[in-house]
């Protein structure tokens, strides 16, 4: 039908990339948003950053006034544009459905507010291969469920690299689902953004294989090596130790 030919093009064409964050957000969003290439891409960027549900919000002021990209409040029902910046009001969940913006008040008084999980699963659900999750400073564990549901639709996943975030907590929770694609400064996400939507990121993905599979085969030989000579067969380590 010509609506579904309307919707498989648009998907063909469109990504969303939501981000989430809480406590030290503001300052990686300011980077990650000040490094963003300016270039016309079919990408709009959706933030969930946690705040006080009693308090007005400053970070569309904020933000704009670094950002390469022109940054808005989420208002309901609007339909999401290429080259802008989403920020999600305080108490308020945000969905995308149909291109469209929803929100919505929180189901529980309980937990972050917005929720990021939320936001990642109502993407990967309308955006399959053409959704991108990225998680960025803040403590607690939201957005580690919605990671695990946009890489299982096909999609991408940046996290800030837990060295570089002032509360690792969110980070290394995503971390710890191993879907992440890319662990990165927020100032190096920007650029990674744009290369998934122009799809040279698919070439970097396949070159670190690469560069993976030669590093694993010289371990090999240096656990041969490490054998004849001690008698202990480091291969049954975990890479983490053996990094250490």
């Amino acid at each position: 039908t010509k609506q579904m030919a309307k919707k498989t093009e648009k998907e063909d064409t469109f990504y969303v990339a939501g981000i989430g964050s809480s406590a030290g957000g503001l300052e990686a969003l300011t980077k990650l948003l000040s490094a963003l290439p300016k270039e016309d891409v079919p990408l709009s960027i959706v933030v969930a950053q946690h705040l006080s549900p009693s308090h007005k919000s400053h970070m569309v002021q904020l933000l704009s006034k670094n950002s390469t990209w022109e940054v808005v409040e989420a208002s309901h029902n609007t339909t999401v544009q290429a080259n802008k910046v989403y920020i999600t009001p305080p108490d308020r969940d945000i969905v995308l459905k149909s291109g469209k913006i929803r929100l919505s008040r929180p189901s529980s008084e309980i937990g972050p507010k917005p929720s990021v999980n939320v936001l990642l699963e109502s993407l990967a659900a309308e955006y399959g291969p053409q959704a991108i999750g990225v998680i960025l400073s803040g403590t607690g564990r939201d957005g580690a469920e919605g990671v695990i549901q946009i890489k299982e639709a096909g999609g991408v996943i940046f996290v800030q690299d837990p060295k570089t975030a002032a509360y690792d907590g969110m980070p290394v929770s995503a971390l710890e689902t191993r879907r992440v694609d890319l662990s990165l400064k927020a100032e190096e996400i920007g650029a990674k953004l744009i290369a998934v939507v122009k799809d040279e990121f698919k070439k970097e993905l396949l070159d670190l294989e690469d560069e993976g599979q030669k590093i694993a085969s010289e371990l090999d030989k240096i656990f041969d090596l490490l054998q004849k000579k001690t008698g202990v067969d480091f291969s049954d380590y975990k890479m983490s130790t053996i990094q250490r």
